[in-house]
């Protein structure tokens, strides 16, 4: 199951930037630094951050790890929302967070200055990532590579800022990529609004055999062609994708908003809603892929397979503005109950419901338990309509999504 934070904490630390590191500590008579703040942590306790900009960073071994009763949090103050914006931000990741049972929340990143692989921050494993917002990483915006890890409701916006090389188009949102030592398994990303990003929105992937991901609710725009950061000339045509599901196995998507990429320029390069691929390289082909309920609206592709991915499975997906979808390569996979030509409420607005005439309203498949909802929490009834969103559900809007106390286990397997 994955983890959430308690509420009960063993002591309670503040950081301000009118304080002083001789003080010891309180609301009234805080510390000056956050590196001071975290210095004075142990097991389960709380550092609350006020208000304003810090120039510093946050490494894993400044604070202790906590338990699955009592996690160890560094939180902005009552939506004071503190930002972090280091000048030295060191080789790689503005928060490492490499203790377990931690929980960040509730404050800004902005990784304007940092190096050419440089991300806002940086997750292991047991770890909560709840209200937080990353920005202009240098390429991905968070990267997971432990398991048991949560990251919900949170902005990640124009990550991908540096292209390293004429062929580079990396940048994710949220990259979840381990190696043989590790996996990312029991993984929840859930209800964030990523934008901007060079490279797209959410990828699991990669070299190890991490099960039971679920990716939902998520709204992902402006990527790959049309992402914040212009490609350096002479560059590889931008490409970008929405979710990528590679390796592993029982990967959900589903109630996702994947919109905006626009056209890349050819010669093989392709802007994508989502993606599933597996083998090559050595590494284990991917199998039992669900992507469910969403809506993807201006690419080159819809959804498309790649080496022998096995056992995906599309179904309620509405792909719309796209030049073709695509399931080959591998056994069992299916896709069923789309549409293409949706008839949206507004799009240019950002109303991706569906008007009452429209080909997907009641025409999707029941797909309870694991679809019950839709992207903004509106009840789905027996008769599904296609997409992420019900057409008779909340009126949906295209900015970050509302918080909300969403600790659901990774059950759907």
């Amino acid at each position: 199951m994955l983890l959430t934070a308690t509420t009960a904490k063993a002591a309670i630390h503040y950081v301000a930037t009118n304080g002083s590191d001789a003080s010891p500590g309180t609301i009234d008579q805080p510390f000056r630094t956050i590196k001071k703040g975290t210095g004075a942590l142990n097991s389960g306790d709380t550092l609350y951050i006020r208000g304003g900009t810090y120039d510093e960073i946050i490494e894993n071994w400044d604070l202790p790890a906590g338990s699955p009763e009592m996690h160890t949090t560094i939180a902005g103050y009552e939506n004071e929302n503190p930002v972090i914006r280091c000048t030295d931000c060191g080789p790689y990741a503005v928060v490492t967070l490499g203790q377990s049972y931690t929980t960040v929340q509730g404050f800004t990143i902005d990784a304007i200055n940092t190096p050419v692989d440089g991300v806002c921050v940086l997750l292991a494993a047991n770890i909560l990532f709840a209200e937080m917002t990353c920005l202009n990483a240098a390429r991905d915006g968070v990267r997971v590579i432990g398991e048991n890890t949560t990251i919900r409701n949170s902005h990640v916006k124009d990550c991908g800022r540096i292209q390293t090389d004429l062929a580079d188009s990396k940048g994710l949102g949220i990259q979840a990529n381990s190696d043989g030592g590790s996996n990312t398994s029991n993984l929840l990303i859930g209800r964030n609004f990523i934008e901007g990003c060079r490279a797209g929105g959410i990828a699991v992937h990669q070299q190890s055999q991490t099960t039971n991901v679920v990716v939902r609710e998520n709204i992902i725009q402006n990527f790959g062609s049309r992402s914040t950061w212009g490609q350096r000339e002479g560059a590889s045509p931008q490409l970008g994708h929405g979710i990528i599901f590679g390796h592993g196995s029982y990967y959900y998507a589903y109630n996702n908003l994947v919109i905006n990429a626009g056209r890349s320029s050819g010669n093989g390069y392709l802007n994508r809603c989502f993606l599933a691929w597996g083998g090559g390289d050595g590494r284990p082909h991917g199998s039992f892929f669900w992507f469910l309920n969403n809506t993807c609206h201006d690419a080159d592709v819809g959804i498309q397979t790649w080496d022998e991915t096995n056992n995906v499975t599309a179904a309620n997906n509405i792909f719309s503005n796209v030049d073709y979808i695509e399931l080959l390569n591998g056994a069992n996979n299916s896709n069923s109950s789309y549409v293409t030509n949706p008839m949206f409420v507004n799009a240019p607005a950002g109303d991706f419901r569906l008007q009452a005439d429209s080909p997907g309203v009641n025409q999707g498949v029941n797909l309870s338990p694991i679809v019950t909802t839709d992207i903004t929490g509106a009840s789905r009834d027996g008769s599904y309509d296609i997409g992420a969103y019900e057409s008779d559900g909340v009126v949906p809007s295209l900015s970050p999504p509302e918080v909300i106390s969403d600790t659901t286990a990774v059950s759907e397997q």
